[in-house]
């Protein structure tokens, strides 16, 4: 096998986020004993998007602690998610961190390398090259990927793999991976199926536990989760698979079980912990619910992987333990995060409901009801609630008066619904379309529209399961 040609480092661009000086001064002083001149550095992550979003970078070394702002994890996922980083940048965590939960956290997030300090400088050539090497054989493939165009990817995992290339078993996972997304399941599986054959990877037996989800297998997808869990208790993936099969299948105390035990081993994931604290929420676990929305609000501060969900669903459990102010305080902080009208309203739908409770109605403005208005009362989609089960804009079922207080009831639910309808379906939107209608009830004693609100709720819930 050929050496592989390594490139000129020298006439490479780096990026050095760290908020020392001093590690500056060192990672800089080995970058020019590489040869490199264009070095930029900055001291925290805001700063870090400001340059990447002005200039494209070949090379980026991050710390993974900062004082203040993002961590090194947040801030490589931003980066991702706002396209700021070239197919062929190379990011490698730097850090003096060595905490099991903290290491963990960052390989989530699939960084190019990640390296503890003191570093050396062959350390660091040698990290590069690799990390160059494995770029150079996917770079053809993720540009098809990121123009969605997967199946021709898959075709260039072929390309690659037919000269029995060093990343083999890398390029056999991202072509899995592809055909999934292409919606060519049973191809995936072959592919899956073939890597293990010829090694025993615990990526492949989690693709296939995916599958068999997919299909509707989940006692199947069970047993292969079981198995990858007990065996390799550091991949975090199958720990969520695993809560979300035995959701499926109604076991969700042992659902809750996994999510915990993942999230002791890596509390680091904003979505990990909002999920943590749904199902505790169904299961009645509020002091649970309540500590996991908090750190997943708290993880997620700086994150662009942060969840309205996670800051309606703590409101609602200080609302309904007494603590309407720290409710209303809560959803003020995340009216300040969030930005898009559809959430912007239903934080103030859950404003609203939190300050009737407490014994302050009128807080729903005359723009809050044009708001409600302009949402759709229909949305088509596959695996969703019918149309004609939620458009309750033209019932004509029952022509009995509806007082005003419960017109804005009802349109609370159906903004709740097509949220869920759009967003998916979670358990804190659920039990709030319950409480409303519990409201109207007593408001409109046996109206149509209710049963009918009442139904579409049921057959979302029915849909999941």
């Amino acid at each position: 096998m050929n050496t592989p040609a390594y490139p000129d480092w020298s006439s490479k661009t780096y990026l050095v986020i760290d908020d020392f000086s001093i590690v500056h001064r060192m990672l800089r002083d080995m970058l020019r004993k590489l040869g490199a001149l264009a070095i930029d550095t900055v001291k925290n992550g805001a700063d870090a998007i400001t340059l990447l979003r002005e200039k494209q970078y070949d090379v980026v070394l991050c710390d993974y602690n900062f004082s203040e702002g993002p961590n090194g994890q947040q801030i490589l996922e931003e980066a991702r998610h706002r396209e700021l980083l070239g197919l062929t940048c190379i990011w490698i965590m730097v850090s003096s961190e060595k905490a099991v939960e903290t290491v963990m956290g960052a390989a989530e997030q699939a960084p190019d390398g990640y390296i503890l300090k003191p570093l050396t400088e062959s350390l660091l050539l040698a990290r590069l090259n690799r990390a160059w090497d494995r770029k150079q054989a996917f770079t053809a493939i993720e540009r098809a990927y990121a123009a969605r165009e997967y199946l021709q990817a898959a075709a260039l995992c072929d390309h690659r793999l037919a000269g029995a290339p060093v990343h083999a078993m890398d390029l056999l996972r991202m072509k899995a991976s592809l055909l999934l997304k292409a919606g060519r399941t049973p191809a995936a599986r072959a592919v899956y199926e073939q890597a293990l054959a010829l090694r025993e990877h615990v990526w492949a037996k989690a693709g296939l536990a995916r599958i068999d989800s997919l299909e509707g297998r989940h006692a199947d997808a069970r047993k292969r989760l079981l198995e990858i869990v007990r065996e390799h208790p550091s991949f975090l993936d199958a720990y969520d698979q695993l809560a979300q099969t035995l959701q499926q299948l109604g076991e969700t105390t042992q659902a809750l079980a996994v999510l915990e035990h993942a999230a002791r081993l890596s509390p680091y994931s904003v979505l990990r912990q909002k999920n943590l604290g749904d199902v505790a929420v169904q299961l009645g676990k509020f002091d649970v619910a309540e500590q996991a929305y908090q750190t997943s609000i708290a993880v997620g501060e700086y994150s662009i992987a942060k969840s309205p969900d996670a800051y309606l669903g703590l409101a609602q459990l200080y609302g309904i333990s007494g603590r309407a102010q720290a409710a209303l305080e809560l959803l003020d902080a995340a009216r300040q995060n969030f930005q898009d009208e559809q959430i912007a309203l239903r934080l103030k739908l859950a404003e609203s409901r939190i300050s009737d409770d407490a014994g302050q109605p009128g807080k729903t403005s005359l723009r809050d009801h044009e708001m409600m208005q302009k949402l759709p009362a229909n949305a088509d989609g596959a695996g969703t609630v019918s149309a004609s089960s939620v458009d309750t804009t033209a019932v004509t079922s029952s022509t009995a008066p509806v007082p005003a207080s419960a017109q804005t009831l009802y349109q609370r639910a159906q903004a709740l619904l097509h949220y869920m309808r759009s967003n998916g379906y979670n358990p804190v939107s659920a039990e709030e379309v319950r409480a409303v209608l519990a409201r109207v009830e007593k408001l409109a004693p046996g109206h149509a529209r209710t049963q009918e609100l009442q139904e579409a709720l049921h057959a979302m819930v029915a849909g999941r399961n």
